[in-house]
């Protein structure tokens, strides 16, 4: 299913754009161009790289990007004596020559293949290729290279390069007569193993090998497989490597590309979420559709002291992001998506691929069509709303920011997405997409981290913030959706009728460290607290209230003490709370994992309370 979706995009893509490889091409990363004469003298190097400016973290670097162009397509190649490409090629088989030693057989193979397809040519690029190949001497080598114009160590790097003419536009492999070479060549019968193809159910050549998937994260660089078999145990009937799941070439070419395709840096089809290297794609030539789910999952998220550099930052323009921002508007008003343009039942997918030695695993797979697709993920961001959403987070919480909260961060406050739960990841994942209830290892994950972290307000780095209060929230929201069980308690904001025993303790909590805070800055409201009830009672009070409340109640009569007449409101507030535990035990011994996020959520609600008619810059500090 996974490679029939990805095959008909292809062919969406393939009539619609000219960004994607067409059959018997590929689209490749080049640096250098060898500028010939029509002769086939070597004239220059022409250095085909442009200076671009990335960003990481707070720096700004400048380097040299490679110009991504399409060319004859480069299959996969291994063994002692690996084929050349068609006139886009390393430096090992253009020149015979790397930075490091002399490549005769490399070279060799480079120019007999080049003479057998061109010698009948009569095309000038071709003519000029044909007498550069016959002309070019190793016999010191590099020597040579240093007397040629533009000439640097680059261009005998491993990177691919390609030919010019001298005062023609264009590249050579470009020229119509020379693509009509190449499409020739490879039309011409082709030998190997014939049965019905999985994908198209056509008799066609099976593809013996898949081509490999770059671009997912983790994986390796020359690429990894997402179709193969390697051992004896894997084998159906002696079919060996890919011939057990019979694909024909151009499925296997199709499939490749596209993804390759989504996979590109720089792709607005494309997130990561923990291990996973995440595409999605509508079934659709609008890119409109991929344009908004690429806002709904990876939003916009600023804020300098907690970031994640493994999550690209996708530039989006502006006169698309309004339009995203009005779609979404209205989808939450209950508008229908054709008003736009757009077809609620246009077919969607999601695919998540992590990697596996020099194999792709499949941590996801989902299909929907658009509409349901968008309203799963709306319900997501409404089911983490709460009050109290810092500035810097007004859009939607990333996933990246969500499972960010579940690991240890740095010093600084940064967070690792090397650290993430890979399982994690992608139940989280799964849970937003099918609109089924959170894993409770995220549940379980966001308490520890909350029990684990001092506040460090230097920094502005605290344990109990916006993002993991929304995760509770929105975990016991999805539990009980069908139920009454902590209706009164899962709000937005406080609710003060609520009679949950975890909750309103949490509230007292609030409170008991609000007239700790005011007692000590009543003379002076910028004095700074060293520790507070926070720092030294909260994980206890929390899981085992028993025996920390009854400490606490003392420590707040000393503290309403000092506040002398400003202590009354304290006394009212506390004693509304008190009012509706179960007494004469109002402390239970014990709260259990369910109770201890609702003793969170009382917690945060109440701090979030003393500050409501305060501008965004003086809220409460759980809320940064």
């Amino acid at each position: 299913m996974i490679i029939n979706a990805l095959c008909e995009y292809y062919d969406i893509l393939s009539e619609n754009s000219d960004a994607i490889a067409k059959e018997n091409f590929s689209s490749v990363e080049v640096n250098f161009a060898i500028n010939l004469t029509k002769e086939g003298e070597l004239l220059n190097f022409i250095d085909l790289r442009k200076e671009q400016e990335e960003q990481k973290g707070k720096k700004i670097i400048k380097k040299l990007v490679p110009k991504r162009m399409m060319v004859p397509e480069q299959k996969l190649r291994s063994g002692k004596n690996p084929p050349p490409y068609f006139l886009v090629d390393k430096s090992d088989y253009v020149l015979g020559v790397n930075e490091k030693e002399i490549k005769k057989d490399y070279f060799e193979a480079f120019k007999t293949f080049h003479i057998k397809l061109l010698e009948n040519s009569e095309d000038v690029g071709a003519i000029a290729i044909i007498n550069f190949l016959n002309n070019w001497n190793l016999d010191n080598v590099f020597e040579k290279l240093e007397t040629i114009s533009r000439f640097s160590k680059e261009v005998i790097k491993p990177k691919n390069i390609v030919f010019t003419l001298d005062g023609v536009l264009g590249y050579i492999h470009n020229r119509p007569a020379i693509q009509e070479i190449w499409q020739n060549y490879n039309s011409q019968e082709k030998e190997g193993f014939l049965t019905q193809c999985l994908v198209t159910g056509e008799e066609a050549i099976i593809a013996r090998t898949h081509p490999k998937i770059r671009g997912v994260w983790n994986a390796q660089s020359a690429g990894a497989s997402l179709v193969g078999f390697n051992e004896d145990a894997y084998k159906s009937y002696d079919k060996d490597q890919s011939y057990n799941s019979p694909v024909g070439e151009k499925s296997a070419f199709k499939y490749a590309t596209v993804l390759n395709y989504m996979l590109e840096k720089g792709s607005k089809q494309k997130i990561q979420i923990a291990d996973a290297s995440t595409v999605f794609w509508a079934q659709s030539e609008k890119t409109i559709y991929n344009d908004i789910i690429c806002q709904l999952l990876n939003p916009s998220f600023k804020n300098d002291s907690d970031e994640n550099e493994n999550q690209p930052e996708i530039e989006v323009d502006k006169k698309t992001e309004g339009m995203i921002f009005d779609i979404l508007d209205s989808i939450k008003q209950g508008i229908n998506l054709s008003y736009f343009g757009l077809k609620e039942d246009t077919k969607f997918y999601i695919l998540g691929l992590s990697p596996n030695n020099a194999r792709l695993s499949v941590r996801f797979f989902h299909r929907d069509n658009f509409g349901d697709f968008i309203k799963k993920i709306q319900q997501h961001y409404d089911d983490l709303e709460i009050e109290g959403i810092p500035e810097y987070a007004k859009e939607k919480i990333p996933l990246w920011k969500i499972l960010g909260e579940t690991v240890r961060k740095s010093k600084e406050g940064k967070i690792d997405s090397k650290e993430f739960s890979p399982l994690l990841g992608g139940a989280l994942m799964r849970a937003i997409i099918t609109g089924t209830s959170y894993p409770m290892d995220l549940y379980a994950a966001i308490l520890r981290r909350i029990k684990a972290e001092q506040d460090n307000r230097d920094k502005k780095i605290y344990g109990i913030n916006y993002t993991r209060v929304a995760v509770i929230k929105a975990y016991l929201t999805r539990k009980y959706r069908r139920s009454d069980k902590y209706k009164e308690e899962l709000k937005v904001s406080l609710n003060e009728e609520s009679t949950n025993t975890a909750y309103r303790l949490g509230r007292l909590f609030a409170l008991l460290e609000r007239t700790q805070e005011d007692s000590v800055r009543k003379d002076d409201l910028t004095k700074k607290i060293n520790k507070t009830i926070k720092d030294s009672y909260f994980s206890s009070a929390s899981s085992t209230p028993g025996s920390v409340f009854p400490v606490l109640m003392k420590l707040k009569n000393h503290h309403i003490a000092k506040l002398n007449e400003k202590g009354k409101w304290h006394e009212i507030e506390i004693s509304k709370i008190m009012d509706g535990l179960d007494l004469p035990k109002p402390f239970p011994m014990h709260l259990n994992l369910e109770e201890q996020g609702l003793f969170i959520l009382g917690y945060y609600h109440q701090r979030q309370s003393f500050f409501r008619k305060k501008d965004q810059s003086e809220i409460a500090v759980v809320s940064e």
